[in-house]
């Protein structure tokens, strides 16, 4: 099975957030082939991780290490 994943969807397997069981879940319960993203996504995903970091959701060191954790993983 292939699916797009958006950048909410995406952060919530980086940062446990409402719905990242879900998110897993539906991942692991189904033959998933290919996951696809937006052209965005990382432009995306890095404005989540700070606007976390400004909400107080998130502390700085740990933005910079989903951040590399994200960037690490990317294909």
């Amino acid at each position: 099975m292939k699916i797009f994943l958006d950048t909410s969807s995406l952060f919530k397997l980086y940062h446990k957030e409402a719905d990242s069981a879900i998110i897993k879940q539906a991942l692991t319960d189904n033959n998933i082939t290919t996951i696809f993203l937006s052209e965005i996504a990382k432009i995306e995903f890095a404005s989540t991780v700070w606007k976390k970091v400004r909400k107080q959701q998130m502390t700085a060191l740990q933005a910079n290490e989903v951040s590399e954790w994200y960037l690490s993983e990317e294909k």
